[in-house]
């Protein structure tokens, strides 16, 4: 009966706010049942966790508070209620006025039946929105206010389960419109270095952003005017001012800082790339690194020149103190990222142009193998396959492609994993070595898995793009097959590759004869 009663209390509680504190009915993947095995969901959230303990240790004041609260979440959906618990509660004493450390702390109570704690912490939750009096002034209800909007919108990015675009954009669009609240709750109130902070992580969420959105005028983003004034300028920024980019974070700061009034309206978000928003050489390493890597894929695709070297140079420096003063999983896993760039060519990945870069990135791998569960990482395995290929191990790297592809998720629809496989197992058959056949073999498995993995089309796709971009060796891994009567593979090839008009002219044809 006493259960009954704190349900209708907080029912009722509910219909009076204007926002309801706390992070357990956000719409979050995190708190809804996953849709594939619960060990990748596990693995997820502790690697999600790994980096925000690096976070909070370079936070102070009260976006630590943010992190500490969303550690308490992910301990929570982990099954660990007491680590959630001491969390939670750590926060309320130290911070007595976080309405969602008082939220969380009571979902926690009410999940192990501890029904008369978690009425308390919904009585005190009441009495700091000043819903049931107290001494509560308008003017800290209203700090309060913000604090806890900007708290959850902190939450969206780090949500499990964002592998599609969509996804993504759905949880950044969330957290922009939580933290424009949180100005709105907040005004001026907010400390300049609670702003610093935000405007920090804009800077890095641009970079993601200006990736998935094509474009402006379609997006959501774009339709609050103050915010499209703020990206414009800090695109202008980009696009002329090339020599800053290594400053890029503290360019938006500035602009934004200078013309407070104007943009006193603008949302913020932030996104989970493993680093701190206080630690400007965390950001430089990880957005110079982003900016590399955005040039090269406009100068592969025709549209912009071969992209300066000097940002992985910057990227590098920054990034070794980074790891000296806070060694972690994403760490390591960035560093690799940036030698393997260092040691490439700038447009033909195939070539290499500096040995010793790339074994500095396989050593940064294997560091990055040596944390909880960073064998289960796709990525590591995808590029310690890339660095193993150039080096000329092509059955090594075809075998952590392979590991990398069975890591994937069957709804993610990232398909580099597969790519690169195929690419390595064709260079296992066109080297021949002792049994040419053991290549082939593996080549029809991969196909096999793939079309398990991935919708019809999508594998046609790649198949296609293996054979333009290497049509001699594709011809003779046909011949070969059609000469050991292995014929399915080439069905395959040969459907990829068809144009439509003519596999619709023979089946046209077929229809007639048998006619």
């Amino acid at each position: 009966m006493e259960a009954d009663n704190n349900t209708e209390d907080i029912e009722s509680l509910m219909e009076d706010m204007e926002y309801i504190p706390g992070h357990f009915h956000l719409d979050l993947n995190l708190n809804c049942d996953p849709p594939g095995p619960v060990k990748l969901r596990h693995r997820d959230t502790y690697l999600k966790q790994e980096s925000l303990r690096g976070e909070l240790e370079a936070e102070a004041g009260y976006l630590q508070y943010a992190v500490r609260n969303l550690l308490g979440l992910l301990a929570f959906h982990q099954d660990h209620f007491e680590m959630a618990e001491e969390i939670f509660r750590g926060i309320c004493k130290e911070d007595p006025g976080n309405l969602n450390a008082w939220a969380n702390l009571g979902y926690v109570y009410d999940k192990l039946g501890r029904e008369l704690d978690s009425g308390e912490c919904v009585e005190k939750v009441s009495q700091l929105m000043g819903l049931e009096g107290g001494e509560t002034t308008k003017e800290d209800t209203r700090q309060m206010a913000a604090r806890c909007l900007a708290e959850q919108a902190y939450v969206h990015p780090y949500d499990v389960e964002l592998e599609k675009d969509e996804d993504l954009r759905e949880r950044l669009s969330a957290a922009l419109m939580l933290f424009n609240r949180a100005l709105h709750y907040g005004g001026h109130l907010i400390p300049i270095e609670e702003k610093r902070s935000w405007y920090l992580k804009m800077a890095t969420i641009y970079i993601r952003l200006d990736d998935i959105i094509k474009t402006e005028e379609n997006s959501e983003y774009f339709r609050l005017s103050h915010y499209n004034k703020g990206l414009r300028l800090l695109r202008q920024t980009l696009e002329s001012e090339k020599t800053q980019q290594k400053a890029l974070s503290w360019c938006y700061i500035g602009i934004m800082l200078e013309r407070q009034d104007e943009f006193s309206a603008v949302p913020m978000s932030v996104h989970d790339c493993g680093y701190s928003a206080t630690d400007p050489l965390s950001c430089y390493g990880s957005i110079n690194t982003m900016l590399f890597v955005r040039d090269l894929e406009k100068a592969k695709s025709g549209e912009g020149g071969i992209p300066d070297r000097q940002l992985l140079t910057e990227a590098r420096k920054n990034l070794d103190k980074v790891l000296t003063a806070r060694p972690c999983l994403r760490t390591h896993l960035e560093m690799a990222q940036v030698y393997y760039y260092m040691g490439v060519d700038a447009l033909q990945e195939s070539l290499l142009v500096d040995e010793g870069a790339i074994n500095n990135a396989l050593v940064s791998l294997s560091k990055a193998l040596q944390y909880e569960l960073g064998d289960s990482l796709p990525d590591v395995h995808l590029l310690r396959g890339r660095c193993l290929l150039l080096k000329g191990e092509d059955q090594n790297a075809a075998d952590c492609f392979k590991h990398a592809l069975d890591l994937e998720r069957r709804t993610s629809a990232d398909t580099t994993a597969l790519r690169c496989l195929l690419q390595a197992l064709l260079a296992l058959f066109i080297q021949g070595g002792p049994d040419p056949n053991h290549a082939v073999t593996q080549m029809e498995q991969c196909v096999q898995k793939a079309e398990e993995k991935y919708p019809a089309h999508v594998v046609k796709a790649e198949l296609r793009c293996l054979y333009r971009t290497n049509t001699a060796e594709v011809t003779e891994l046909s011949r070969a097959l059609i000469r050991t009567g292995r014929l399915e593979l080439v069905r395959r090839l040969l459907q990829a590759v068809a144009p439509k008009q003519i596999a619709k002219k023979k089946v046209l044809t077929r229809s007639f004869s048998i006619a």
